[in-house]
């Protein structure tokens, strides 16, 4: 699984990727960014953010 991670990683590294990025919402906001996404009036992507201590 992990074998793969850099075919990955390298395109977003080097910029050849680019993601759009709509909204983003904190772990314990998840059902909101759902409600979000199931609204169809999204224009990117929605992120969930995980800061782990």
């Amino acid at each position: 699984m992990f074998s793969a991670l850099p075919l990955f990683v390298y395109p977003v590294d080097s910029g050849g990727l680019n993601v759009t990025i709509d909204c983003i919402f904190p772990l314990k906001e998840t059902a909101t960014a759902h409600r979000k996404s199931e609204s169809r009036r999204v224009r990117g992507k929605i992120v969930i953010s995980v800061i782990l201590a």
